[in-house]
């Protein structure tokens, strides 16, 4: 086993953890956020220029439910694509209800990959209630006020007052369900040819 498939197989025994921990956040990119530089077969993390139109592609379909089959899944096409002359450079791995490919885009382009794979599966329906507190504002009720006034001179009189009450507020709570999907990117770029023949010639 060389170098690369040793890398290979310890990046994703631990995908199985790694889905159920990592959540995406709304404001960042998820592809960013989640993003694992991956060492070349010489142990090295190599920087790259940023690539101006990396091609993405939609990976295999992949059965809901288990991680597993996403491993799998994973782990074959990663074969093939090292069998094109692909180098992995790094990959993203996340939970999620929505990630856009114009965030796999901009990352793909910022990391210089030349191409993209990514994947998605079904995990699980979320459903709960969640809270919405609205304002009960504007009541108004009517005080009427009567009485006698004593002095030199007895006199009676009514009067009548609109009151506004201050502003109250009820807790409304709404079904919600959202569905929960596993995403994973993996960025790719060719292999630089006659490179570890160069280096073995050293």
């Amino acid at each position: 086993m060389n170098f690369g498939q040793q890398q290979i197989n310890l990046i994703f025994c631990s995908a199985t953890v790694l889905i159920g921990m990592l959540l995406s956040s709304c404001a960042a990119n998820p592809y960013a956020k989640f993003y694992t530089p991956v060492a070349n077969s010489y142990g090295e993390i190599v920087e790259r220029q940023r690539s101006e139109n990396p091609t993405i592609v939609r990976g295999e379909s992949i059965p809901p439910g288990n991680p597993d089959h996403m491993i799998k899944t994973l782990e074959k096409e990663i074969r093939i694509m090292r069998h094109k002359g692909y180098q992995l450079i790094g990959y993203s791995l996340f939970l999620s209800s929505k990630a856009r490919l114009k965030m796999l885009r901009a990352h793909a382009k910022k990391i210089g990959a030349r191409t993209a794979v990514f994947y998605k599966q079904y995990r699980h329906t979320e459903r709960g209630h969640a809270p919405l507190s609205l304002p009960d504002s504007g009541k108004k009720i009517k005080v009427r006020r009567s009485g006698t006034i004593s002095g030199d001179v007895s006199a009676t009189y009514t009067e009548t007052e609109t009151i506004t009450l201050p502003t109250t507020y009820t807790t409304h709570w709404l079904p919600y369900s959202r569905d929960r999907y596993s995403y994973c990117a993996t960025f790719w770029v060719r292999k630089p040819f006659g490179t570890q023949r160069n280096k073995r010639r050293k």
